[in-house]
């Protein structure tokens, strides 16, 4: 039913079927990269909060990453450890508690991106001009991803910013040097992530 609608609106953006098929082609190869590592966040929740809890949270998980700072705070304002016999039934649910409100902060956000950013990038489009609008969207993405890669980086060990590096290089010279091949270039971001991950796990 998605992808019909999705159809029918590209149709009315006169979108050509043979963008169509390219653009969901892309989008398909581009999700296996982000697909696999919720994969492995996957395994870790199984580690540390059990194979049923993990599978749960994967349903909603905003970020795996997350959930598992989640669940060390709970285990630090509790004073008790995951996985051993303090951690009994009761502090178990304030984990699971507190990473369920964690999502809904996250359904909360983005729903109002999406209903007052489309407003906002209107308005700004009918009273501004575009190009400057353009530059403002390209600051605030790069600002974004910067934060993450610094958040990510900044105080951990080599391995971090070896991925971070390895994985950057990967991306510019896949995009650069194999611009005109577009299956590689839908390629770059999966590729790009297994280079990262080999990288840290070599050096770290």
């Amino acid at each position: 039913m998605k992808t019909t609608a999705i159809r029918k609106e590209a149709e009315k953006l006169n979108i050509s079927k043979e963008t169509q098929k390219e653009a969901m082609r892309a989008s398909a190869i581009t999700a296996i990269g982000p697909g696999l590592a919720l994969c492995i966040m996957l395994v870790t929740l199984m580690a540390s909060l059990g194979a049923p809890t993990a599978w749960m949270r994967l349903n909603d998980v905003g970020s795996g990453r997350s959930e598992l700072a989640i669940a060390s705070m709970v285990s630090d304002m509790v004073t008790a450890e995951k996985g051993t016999a303090e951690w009994d039934l009761q502090n178990f649910s304030y984990a699971i508690w507190a990473q369920g409100i964690d999502v809904v902060g996250w359904i909360v956000g983005a729903i109002i991106a999406v209903v007052f950013g489309e407003k906002l990038t209107k308005t700004m489009n009918a009273k501004m001009d575009q190009k400057w609008v353009k530059v403002l969207m390209s600051g605030c993405l790069i600002s974004l991803f910067t934060y993450l890669l610094t958040n990510s980086v900044y105080g951990k060990s080599i391995g971090y910013a070896v991925a971070a590096i390895l994985g950057g290089v990967s991306m510019y010279v896949l995009n650069k040097v194999f611009g005109k091949n577009k299956r590689l270039r839908e390629l770059s971001l999966g590729i790009s992530i297994l280079v990262g991950t080999v990288g840290a796990a070599l050096i770290g």
